[in-house]
């Protein structure tokens, strides 16, 4: 019994879901007893057509669980998409002929993810430096108030944080006491500020990561296919 296209189904929908709920709250969608469920029934499924005796099947399954746990270790991912990763790989070690379907998906997305960020927090700061947005609390140049952090480390925020704009939701205020802040943080314990709050605070972006996946898995799928053709 094929169930290679049910099993891709699963894992589509798990993420286009999840995807809503991590843009628009940065929360997945139910609790551990929910993916417990799917992935237990991704795995019924994957066994029933044969991935038992598919080693590289089962390479990719391994390789995924491991690279859930390592992003969740160094605090790339928080929890929940750890798990939703975990159900990936259970349920979609591979598909259509691309082997390491979870490994890969992982670390497209998180490189997607990387882009994305630093692309966003330089926008943000060109925008400062040419005065398009600029608030009062800011100066004049980007985390000019924070001049006990250093020149370098100011200069890798460039890239890594911003002045936190009006329509921002999802944002982690970074410690700026004593004219100093830390860039490092981790997507736990996020903090959301009401509009009106916190405008011109040094502030890193709490990116959505479920869509990167989401992205990836349908690049990883699509791209192949029409490579070969």
């Amino acid at each position: 019994m094929d169930t290679e296209l049910i099993r891709l189904l699963m894992v589509m929908g798990v993420l286009a879901a999840n995807s809503y709920t991590d843009v628009r709250y940065r929360t997945v969608l139910g609790d551990d007893r929910h993916y417990a469920a799917v992935g237990g029934a991704g795995l019924i499924l994957f066994l029933l057509d044969g991935g038992w005796a598919d080693a590289g099947a089962l390479f990719g399954t391994a390789g995924g669980v491991t690279l859930a746990l390592v992003l969740y270790r160094c605090r790339a991912v928080a929890s929940g998409d750890c798990i939703i990763l975990l159900v990936v790989s259970v349920t979609l070690p591979t598909a259509f002929g691309v082997p390491f379907l979870p490994v890969l998906t992982g670390l497209l997305g998180i490189t997607m993810l990387a882009f994305a960020v630093v692309a966003y927090n330089v926008a943000l700061n060109v925008s400062h430096v040419a005065g398009l947005y600029r608030h009062p609390a800011a100066g004049r140049r980007p985390f000019s108030t924070c001049g006990a952090a250093g020149v370098s480390k100011r200069a890798a925020a460039l890239f890594a944080a911003h002045h936190k704009r009006p329509w921002e939701r999802h944002v982690i205020r970074i410690d700026n006491r004593r004219g100093g802040f830390s860039l490092r943080a981790t997507p736990v314990g996020t903090r959301r500020w009401e509009a009106g709050g916190g405008e011109g605070r040094p502030v890193m972006v709490a990116a959505p990561v479920v869509p990167f996946l989401l992205a990836a898995l349908i690049l990883l799928l699509t791209l192949p296919p029409m490579f070969s053709a």
